[in-house]
C-alpha cells in the first residue's frame, strides 16, 4: 500500500522564526520571500551539482607530501572491504 505523498514545506516553514531575531521586520520578510521564490535551491537532502567543472590549479613545482595510511580498527575492515 503506497502513502500519500507528503505535502512539501517552503523554506520559510522549515526556519524557527526566533533565529532570526537579530534581523529587523523587513529584512526577516525580504530573507523569507527569497528562500521561497528560491526553494528549489535549498533541500534537507543533498545533491549534485553539474552546472560547474572545479579545477585546483597547483604551484609549478608542488610534490605532493608523502603520507602513511592510517590504521584501520579490526571491526571497521569488514566494512571498508565492502565499500
Amino acid at each position: 500500500m503506497m502513502c500519500p505523498p507528503s505535502p512539501k514545506l517552503l523554506p520559510s516553514q522549515m526556519i524557527d522564526i526566533s533565529s532570526l531575531s537579530h534581523l529587523s521586520l523587513q529584512q526577516q520578510c525580504d530573507l523569507l520571500q527569497l528562500l521561497d521564490t528560491h526553494a528549489d535551491c535549498f533541500s534537507d537532502m543533498p545533491g549534485i551539482i553539474t552546472y560547474v567543472e572545479h579545477v585546483v590549479e597547483l604551484s609549478t613545482g608542488f610534490k605532493p607530501k608523502c603520507m602513511r595510511e592510517y590504521k584501520v580498527p579490526e571491526c571497521l575492515k569488514a566494512d571498508m572491504g565492502k565499500q
